[in-house]
């Protein structure tokens, strides 16, 4: 949980703080917000009260009449600043150390992260006086994330688009997590579901969304963890840098390829069997019934367990619905694992579910448990065994 005090300024893009927000608070954030005169032609103090938990202040220095250290208690009270998004005229405003309204005294009093997030047209960002400032800013230490390309409002394309909310999160967490015992960690994880063809429209697959391991991968980033992702077919959002693997060959491949790593954490839901004999040509629907062949898969934890490069520690997840505890175990030992995230049929597609952990030395049922709250169990007790 952080305390992030976030200035949005006249862009357009402004419209679409109250997400951020959200998303900020869903996370457990507290967010104090500072709305600029620009802003306010795009979005209103009411409408974000309405919509969000967050504190909102206008810009307008005369508030300091009512409390005089307004801006040193704001930058002092929260662990980051984000100004997103950041127009040209602010990003310049700043860089002349000006301070004529409660944003711009918040920043010169601050010493903590400042983040910006541009948000402008093309020609204005690359226009080589906003570069400068961008670059004296980043000399300062200010943390920039990059917009990115696309279409603006304005019917132009180019590099200048707001970002999306899921790059501001990761942004967020890398800068404020990056200190932690995690940091210079490499770890692996795979999460989404594989498919594997019959022909060449139809597979064989499963419902995995990607879900917890992408809140995994998120609590990792959180504490400063260098996270490699190697998704399957999801329906969640991911970041930008990801690998892709759809099948479990592609997955053992994307895997080893990753290696070495610190720790590998293997979520996805990868296919058990795989058709004998693919068809090039769909298969055409004849008589009353169809009989198909099917292999046993390869099985990508026990080949990065049994693998020169083996990391310190490989966590799998087994999905159960009895005997959870003899299964977790007879997992463990047979696949050769440190950790066997239990994980209950009971709930499954919701947002909670009743999990178990079982390491070499005990198993332990922690309940009906938020896949958040799951997350962070597994995040803290990986931190305790790297520390052996």
């Amino acid at each position: 949980m952080a305390k992030i005090l976030l200035i949005i300024t006249g862009s357009i893009a402004a419209y679409k703080a109250a997400k951020l927000i959200n998303l900020l608070e869903s996370n457990g954030d507290i967010v104090t917000v500072i709305l600029t005169r620009g802003a306010e032609k795009f979005i209103t103090c009411l409408s974000i009260r309405s919509l969000c938990k967050a504190t909102v202040y206008k810009d307008e220095i005369f508030q300091e009449e009512h409390d005089p250290m307004l801006h040193i208690n704001l930058a002092r009270e929260h662990d980051a600043i984000l100004v997103a998004p950041a127009t040209a005229d602010f990003i310049a405003k700043i860089s002349c150390g000006l301070a004529g309204t409660l944003s711009l005294s918040c920043i010169l009093a601050a010493e903590i992260p400042i983040m910006l997030a541009p948000a402008m047209n093309p020609s204005m960002y690359q226009n080589s006086i906003t570069q400068s400032n961008l670059s004296f800013l980043k000399g300062k230490n200010f943390q920039v994330i990059e917009p990115e390309y696309g279409l603006m409002a304005c019917g132009e394309e180019g590099v200048g688009r707001y970002p999306s909310e899921e790059k501001i999160l990761h942004f967020i967490d890398s800068v404020l997590f990056s200190n932690q015992k995690f940091k210079g960690k490499k770890i692996i994880i795979n999460l989404g579901s594989t498919q594997e063809s019959i022909d060449p429209v139809r597979f064989i697959g499963n419902y995995s969304s990607g879900a917890q391991g992408m809140l995994i991968a998120t609590e990792l980033l959180k504490r400063g963890c260098e996270v490699y992702i190697i998704a399957g077919h999801t329906t969640v959002s991911l970041p930008d840098n990801i690998i892709r693997a759809y099948t479990a060959d592609e997955m053992l491949k994307e895997s080893l390829n990753s290696l070495p790593a610190d720790v590998y954490i293997s979520v996805a839901a990868i296919c058990d069997y795989k058709i004998k004999d693919y068809s090039a040509k769909k298969i055409k629907k004849s008589d009353d019934s169809l009989k198909l062949e099917f292999i046993k898969n390869i099985d990508v934890i026990s080949a990065i367990t049994h693998h020169k490069d083996r990391p310190k520690l490989v966590v799998g997840f087994a999905l159960e619905s009895d005997n959870c505890e003899l299964n977790a175990k007879n997992k463990l030992r047979n696949k050769n694992l440190d950790l066997v995230v239990v994980n209950k049929t009971k709930h499954l597609g919701k947002d909670f579910n009743e999990f178990g952990m079982c390491s070499t030395d005990s198993y332990k049922e922690l309940g009906s448990i938020s896949k958040k709250d799951m997350a962070k169990n597994l995040v803290d007790k990986l931190e305790g065994l790297l520390d052996k």
